[in-house]
């Protein structure tokens, strides 16, 4: 009878798990297009992520500078290097796929703020047990500070949404690689933080 209970047991984690990864999607996706943009930070990332399309490997703020400017000056800057370049990137892969609008500007925080959810399941599940693992993950399913990241009404936004992501990432293969001794495990440990230093250098 242990084992059909066992397998019980987890076959009701992972319903649970899915209700929960579903219920932040769905969350997130609510009024995900609003076209209201914040002051700073969204703008800016709306903007070079933009005029990536046209330059992939040159992000610019100000495309065209037809006045002097100052290079110091990130409100006004020619090439803008003020944050990571990989959230960049992933906005400007959702404008190419689906327009350049606000839904595509957030959905790629939509998608990886619910898969950070998912890690720190993974992780908790790794380090404590199942239980433990469920509730951190919900506590950040439903975090109104993250989803307000996601949804552009915090400075930094899309950036610390990815850098959240690459930094889990990086933290659940170090989990594994502690457990199993395995190095690829350590070398993508590795590439995640890689990833996650193109989000945002000093934090990362």
């Amino acid at each position: 009878m242990a084992a059909p209970r066992q397998l019980s047991r987890h076959h009701r984690t992972a319903v649970i798990l899915a209700l929960v990864l579903g219920g932040s999607f769905l969350l997130k996706l609510h009024n995900l297009g609003d076209p209201a943009l914040t002051c700073y930070d969204e703008t800016f990332h709306a903007i070079v992520a933009r005029n990536l399309l046209d330059q992939p490997f040159k992000p610019t703020l100000v495309e065209n500078p037809y006045l002097s400017y100052d290079f110091r000056d990130w409100t006004a800057n020619h090439v803008w290097l003020h944050k990571g370049i990989l959230p960049l990137w992933l906005i400007a892969g959702s404008y190419s796929v689906l327009g350049v609008d606000p839904f595509a500007l957030r959905l790629p925080s939509a998608i990886l703020g619910t898969a950070a959810v998912w890690l720190t399941y993974l992780i908790g599940r790794r380090l404590l047990d199942r239980r433990a693992a469920l509730v951190a993950a919900v506590l950040q399913a439903f975090n109104p500070a993250l989803t307000m990241l996601v949804h552009g009404y915090w400075f930094s936004d899309h950036v610390d949404t990815s850098l959240i992501f690459c930094t889990e990432l990086g933290v659940y293969f170090l989990v594994r690689a502690n457990r199993t001794g395995r190095w690829p495990c350590v070398l993508l440990a590795g590439v995640a933080q890689g990833l996650a230093f193109l989000c945002k250098y000093f934090p990362a």
